[in-house]
């Protein structure tokens, strides 16, 4: 999980669902900003030692991101730009990181989820985009527990 594309893929998706809460502007708003910072931290240098930073980093902010769907009412628009810009931010660093400037284009579309979502949610099925978010929580957090933390089958010596 935490190689290719797949956590690029998962932090656009979250915000996506995400910006399905504020108003039609603000979302766009909000996917200009994601896009933005994609890709302007897309063409920074990450040093290779920061791999496990970047990692924790994108997947908590999706942790995030997904638990502000949670709130009572549609969050605070105020909060549409820096949550999106965030999550741009942590997907460009991976997208710089691994050499995946392309799939970093592949993975941006999804935040339009906020489309689909937006429809959901006026029709009263907001349910399900909670269903979704909640997928995206849980798999961020297994994600960043398992993965990240030390086992004895991923040292390489107990592979010998």
């Amino acid at each position: 999980m935490n190689g290719g594309i797949l956590p690029i893929l998962l932090i656009c998706a979250t915000s996506g669902l995400a910006l399905s809460l504020v108003g039609r502007r603000d979302a766009w708003l909000g996917v200009t900003a994601i896009v933005l910072s994609a890709l302007a931290v897309s063409m920074l240098n990450v040093a290779p030692g920061a791999s496990n930073i970047v990692l924790a980093g994108l997947f908590l902010s999706t942790i995030f991101t997904a638990v502000l769907i949670y709130l009572p009412r549609s969050w605070p628009r105020r909060w549409a730009i820096p949550v999106a810009s965030n999550a741009g931010a942590w997907a460009g660093a991976l997208a710089s990181l691994s050499g995946m400037q392309g799939g970093l284009w592949l993975a941006l579309p999804l935040c339009l989820l906020c489309l689909p979502g937006r429809w959901i949610e006026h029709r009263g099925m907001g349910i399900a985009v909670k269903v979704a978010a909640s997928w995206m929580i849980a798999i961020s957090s297994l994600a960043l527990f398992v993965s990240l933390t030390p086992h004895p089958g991923y040292v390489p010596d107990h592979m010998e």
